[in-house]
């Protein structure tokens, strides 16, 4: 019997306890097969969100390391019958749309071509009516055939289309001598693997009341020519089909992504869809992987450990982001794993990220004309123990540099020991009024007042020295752009970037304003935002 309280809960608690109360007492068969869960309420939805809380979010955990399926509960069996005689309600020639009804009794004109090379074969078909209504077929075969055989494929095709829309008049205008020929008889046809589709289009030409086969130049085939190598490159994965008019109102198109298969595609299927490998192997695999993963508004998340949800990037989408974060408006041409780093803190994840990165920072030219070549230090390093951030801090003027705006020379620099974050300030002169005034105001004002302040280390500065000589002139417009590269670049004394170490949060790069990652598109409501922040 339920208690008391448990009947107060709503109906995805009631849900989700009912499934937590079979777990109890069906553990063995949880543990050891897959588990179907037939609703209609979208509780799949519920338990991945990522802002669960309370019993829910306990019960997500607990319901998370099992093979849990949930599907839509199955239709009534007159439902059924009602779904399929819409569907074929379509494909019946004594159901047409009224503009091929009247049309179906005039000559259409249909263009064939078939393609094949070393990455398959493909054929185009383009069905034109006597209006201007234009239908375009392309399609993968998915074994291999000879350009011969791809011809006949692709007019075997465009005859039984064409005979299932109720066409009995018809023009097919093809570019393949041989096969023309032999089809009207002039040629024989000695092949064998010929013969049977010979014998194939023999027996659709008796369903046409009228049927002329013409061979015309490639010039003027170009079109579905055009189309039959695109399907034999493989640059699409199934057919698809294209209907256009002359009238703007009547175009409708059908089309599928040419973007190609990734490591994200079979989660994705096996997440929304449920489609499994075809080998248990990989089925096993991927089950073990989608656990990681979770489908946010249609956009592919991965779980993190100590933050926020990963957004999922394609090939593409991760090339970009690698190249604004390392050579961006904020890019310091950094290292591959600092460039990884960067790309995981900012919310985005994608397959062997490390390695990509490491990859791309390998392959910059700039990296590899100005790196340097020596990276040991000059000196033996000695530990400095801070005992809390801003406790104690290095401080050093470097100068004389080149006279920039202004008359600026000199540069102030004080480094935080225990979060490693710098502050600069340019000079003209460096007098005791301004390091007084250096200190109270970018020390003590932000920070707090400092336990110690050594100022008679000058070796970690001598690097800061040299890169701002380097600027010449123009070393003061550079300081906002050096500085805050280095702010949000990761320390390998710390871990962590200066920014997260100060701030308790990676900063927002460019790049997600355009590609949003799940933090940005949560503190897009600025409301809600302050209120989490207080």
């Amino acid at each position: 019997m339920p208690l008391d309280t448990e009947t107060r809960y709503i109906m995805m608690e009631k849900l989700a306890l009912t499934l937590i109360t079979s777990k109890k007492k069906l553990r063995q068969y949880f543990e050891s097969y897959t588990i179907i869960v037939y609703t209609d309420y979208p509780l799949k939805q519920v338990l991945n969100k990522p802002d669960l809380s309370g019993r829910l979010s306990k019960w997500a955990i607990e319901l998370g390391t099992y093979d849990i399926r949930f599907l839509p509960r199955k239709a009534k069996k007159g439902q059924v019958l009602a779904d399929f005689l819409v569907e074929i309600q379509y494909f019946t020639p004594d159901t047409l749309p009224e503009l091929l009804k009247s049309e179906a009794k005039w000559v259409w004109t249909m263009h064939t071509n078939g393609a094949s090379n070393s990455q398959g074969a493909g054929i185009g078909i383009v069905l034109e009516a006597p209006s201007g209504l234009k239908i375009e077929e392309v399609i993968r075969l998915k074994q291999f055939a000879t350009n011969n055989k791809a011809e006949y494929e692709a007019l075997i095709y465009g005859l039984e289309l064409a005979r299932d829309m109720g066409i009995r008049r018809l023009k097919v205008r093809g570019d393949s001598k041989l096969m023309i020929e032999q089809v009207v008889g002039n040629f024989d046809t000695k092949a064998p693997h010929l013969t049977s589709l010979l014998q194939k289009v023999t027996e659709l030409q008796l369903q046409f009341h009228q049927l002329e086969l013409i061979q015309v130049l490639r010039e003027q085939n170009q079109k579905v020519d055009a189309l039959a190598k695109l399907a034999s490159a493989g640059e699409c994965s199934r057919h698809f089909v294209i209907y256009t008019s002359q009238s703007p109102k009547a175009s409708e198109v059908f089309s599928t992504s040419s973007e190609p298969e990734c490591w994200m595609d079979p989660i994705i299927r096996y997440l929304s869809k449920f489609e499994l490998p075809a080998h248990a192997k990989d089925t096993k695999l991927l089950c073990l992987q989608a656990q990681c993963y979770s489908i946010i508004h249609e956009t592919l998340y991965r779980k993190s450990f100590n933050g926020p949800y990963l957004r999922c990037l394609r090939p593409s989408e991760a090339k970009k982001l690698l190249e604004e974060i390392h050579e961006g408006a904020c890019g310091n041409h950094t290292g591959g794993r600092s460039l990884a780093h960067k790309a995981l803190t900012a919310g985005y994840y994608w397959s062997y990220m490390m390695t990509e990165a490491r990859d791309y920072a390998r392959k910059c030219d700039k990296c590899q004309r100005f790196a340097p070549t020596i990276h040991q230090p000059a000196q033996a390093l000695h530990s400095i123990i801070a005992p809390w951030p801003f406790a104690k801090w290095g401080m050093d003027v470097v100068g004389e540099l080149p006279r920039a705006a202004g008359g600026k020379q000199y540069a102030l620099i004080a480094i935080d020991y225990f979060t490693k974050w710098v502050i600069v300030e340019a000079y003209v002169t460096v007098s005791k009024t301004d390091t007084m005034s250096f200190v109270w105001k970018h020390i003590i004002c932000q920070f707090g007042i400092p336990w110690e302040i050594v100022i008679d280390n000058g070796t970690p500065f001598q690097n800061a020295k040299k890169n701002l000589e380097d600027k010449k002139g123009a070393w003061v417009k550079e300081l906002p752009k050096v500085l805050w590269a280095y702010r949000t670049t990761k320390r390998s004394s710390t871990g962590k970037s200066p920014y997260a170490m100060v701030y308790g949060t990676e900063a927002v790069i460019p790049t997600e304003v355009g590609l949003p990652s799940l933090r940005t598109e949560i503190a897009s409501d600025l409301t809600t935002n302050n209120i989490q922040l207080m």
